[in-house]
């Protein structure tokens, strides 16, 4: 989970450059190695979806062309707590190069915009989860696994972003979110007997912190 004030780097560490890859790319990969590894006493198969929380609404960043029905996404948890994304489009990859080539479509659909602090702001949380279930060979069983990556919204102050009326609107509801996430951790890390996931970003990560 990558945090921090806008045009602190949040973005280029976890996406990076081609020569240059971030933790996204290089995680997809260290992963994939890790299957081929096991292969012999395994069956692996991979899938990832990918979201962003735009003003508080979640958006499927691997849609198909020209489908703008989101109304499907809602955040369920089913009764060993893990959570998932009801509705969300789901990719089947068997690489980490298909991998990565689903990631990059995915960040063309993201919402971005120059402010004062950043000429490429981003104005969503973005979230890659990608999903393995692994079948030993031998006894037949079966574990899953789940690696979410999130590039959060960069957090900064209204008055110095030159933010017009719609920037205005994003940037608090980032930081309503940023603020709500900084609740959560401080209750668990606390140790409190409550602990406030009520916004969709710490709901959304329920089973991950």
């Amino acid at each position: 989970m990558a945090y921090g004030q806008t045009g602190s780097g949040k973005t280029y560490t976890m996406i990076g450059s081609e020569n240059n890859p971030g933790i996204a790319p290089r995680a997809f990969q260290r992963l994939f190695q890790l299957v081929e590894a096991g292969h012999s006493r395994h069956s692996v198969l991979a899938s990832a979806y990918m979201m962003e929380l735009y003003n508080d609404k979640l958006i499927d960043l691997f849609r198909p062309p020209g489908n703008t029905d989101n109304e499907k996404l809602d955040i369920k948890k089913d009764k060993k707590g893990s959570v998932h994304v009801q509705g969300a489009t789901v990719c089947s990859v068997s690489s980490a190069g298909e991998l990565t080539r689903a990631f990059k479509q995915g960040l063309t659909n993201r919402h971005t915009a120059a402010t004062k602090m950043n000429v490429e702001s981003s104005r969503s949380h973005l979230i890659i989860v990608v999903c393995l279930n692994i079948t030993s060979k031998q006894t037949g069983s079966v574990l899953k696994g789940k690696l979410t990556l999130v590039d959060l919204a960069g957090s900064e102050r209204v008055s110095k972003s030159g933010a017009t009326a719609d920037q205005l609107r994003e940037a608090n509801s980032i930081n309503k979110s940023l603020s709500a996430l900084g609740d959560v951790v401080s209750a668990l890390s606390s140790e409190s007997s409550f602990v406030p996931y009520r916004y969709v970003l710490t709901s959304l990560h329920h089973s991950d912190l």
